[in-house]
């Protein structure tokens, strides 16, 4: 009887959790590989009253909302078929504003997916084209057995789904007398454009060396191009919009696709404060506790256990909306972390005369807690930066890969132009010092 009551408690709580996230029904349709009629609409925001109203729905978590609303900006959001008539009546019932940036979503994840290079044995990379994961990790290790001297292969740990977390060191030697950047992509599955930056930066710094041999003889690089290769696996073979890791919590939260993690929401830094979500079937789930997955602690042993190295910087590649921004609040540095920020920038700009916004992320973003340039910040990175690459919201998640060189391009030279900065400071300090002596 005890055993029956206990059987009877256990299928009453699974049944009140499906109900209270009944919005994981109401999106199966965005955890599927199926888009079919599906459009991506742009809503402008031009009142305070519109803004409370679109945040709202936006907190909800029933629409694929990309980016948080904000005011006097637009928000792209991606609507179902059965979604349509009720978002068309929430415009309307605000007087919001709304069209149609993409018709046809299918079409274009369809174009995108079967266009996806899978070679097993890649001996070369090209950037007008996207690569599954497996493309590039082979990619990574020809680099190694090709440029022995300069570039080594690092597998700091194993994802959810036993996938490689596979680096890069690029070094001249004499690590202990350089600074340490660590460059990270792809921490969010449905962000192909970086990735694809993160490798050809790669690219840059091995094959150009000579080139960059300023760079090298004062830092390090650790770049990690995949930080989420279950969700980016699962991204290229199913739903193209996926954005968490692929860690399953239970039988009944996998049958309504309520899957990951938020892995930029995971690290521990103001965990779950704000910008956070509580329940797995959020697309920002910050996961049962910081650094409760393989992923993100992979990244945080990896930096303790090499407390040799002296970590200058810190860029994490995103999309979209073409920002630099860097942590939550301004740190008592602020001034100097913009000035080198928008030396950046400028470079970035010279490149293709793309514009990008420059600020603490609170201001030009959103709120968010539990994020990897917080967390990199609050262990004493001088530099710490999230970027959000190209574009702007016309294309959004499905940036088109005639956009990768560009924007490899731009955001390259913006990165190294910061890094050059800093290296000219610090020999102009350096001597001055010694003419003092």
């Amino acid at each position: 009887m005890a055993y029956f009551r206990y059987l009877l408690f256990c299928v009453v709580i699974s049944l009140v959790f499906l109900l209270d996230h009944a919005a994981c029904a109401q999106r199966a349709a965005l955890r599927t590989s199926d888009f079919s009629g599906s459009q991506l609409m742009s809503v402008m925001v031009e009142t305070e009253d519109q803004l409370k109203a679109l945040l709202r729905l936006y907190e909800k978590d029933d629409f694929d909302f990309w980016g948080s609303p904000s005011m006097n900006d637009s928000a792209n959001v991606l609507v179902t078929p059965d979604q349509r008539g009720k978002f068309n009546k929430f415009l309307d019932s605000f007087r919001l504003k709304g069209h149609v940036v993409i018709d046809d979503v299918y079409r274009v994840v369809r174009s995108q997916q079967k266009s996806l290079v899978n070679v097993r044995h890649a001996t070369e990379m090209s950037w007008d084209a996207y690569h599954y994961p497996e493309t590039i990790f082979s990619w990574m290790w020809q680099l190694e057995s090709r440029f022995k001297k300069l570039a080594e292969v690092i597998t700091i740990g194993y994802s959810y789904e036993e996938m490689p977390l596979e680096m890069l060191k690029i070094s001249t030697g004499n690590s202990d007398q350089k600074y340490g950047v660590f460059i990270d992509g792809g921490i969010h599955a449905r962000e192909w454009i970086s990735p694809a930056v993160a490798t050809y930066i790669i690219n840059e710094l091995v094959k150009n060396s000579s080139v960059n041999a300023d760079l090298l003889d004062t830092y390090d690089f650790y770049i990690l191009p995949i930080t989420n290769p279950d969700g980016y696996r699962h991204s290229c073979n199913y739903n193209r919009f996926w954005r968490k890791s692929r860690r399953s919590f239970s039988f009944l939260t996998d049958l309504v696709g309520c899957r990951g993690i938020d892995l930029n929401r995971n690290f521990a830094y103001h965990w779950k404060e704000w910008g956070a979500g509580f329940s797995p079937c959020s697309m920002i789930y910050a996961g049962s506790s910081a650094f409760s997955e393989p992923e993100t602690r992979a990244i945080r042993d990896f930096v303790k256990t090499h407390s040799n190295i002296n970590w200058k910087f810190y860029f994490s590649l995103h999309s979209f909306g073409q920002v630099k921004g860097y942590t939550k609040e301004r740190p008592q540095d602020y001034d100097e972390m913009l000035r080198v920020a928008n030396v950046g920038n400028d470079a970035l700009y010279a490149v293709h005369g793309t514009r990008y916004r420059v600020g603490s992320i609170r201001e030009t973003l959103y709120i968010a807690s539990g994020t990897s340039s917080d967390w990199f910040k609050s262990i004493g990175v001088d530099y710490s930066y999230a970027i959000e690459l190209r574009d702007y919201g016309i294309f959004g998640f499905l940036l088109p890969a005639y956009q990768i060189i560009p924007t490899s391009e731009e955001v390259w030279a913006g990165i190294r132009a910061s890094l050059l900065d800093v290296r000219a400071n610090e020999i102009i300090e350096r001597l001055t010092r010694i003419n003092r002596l």
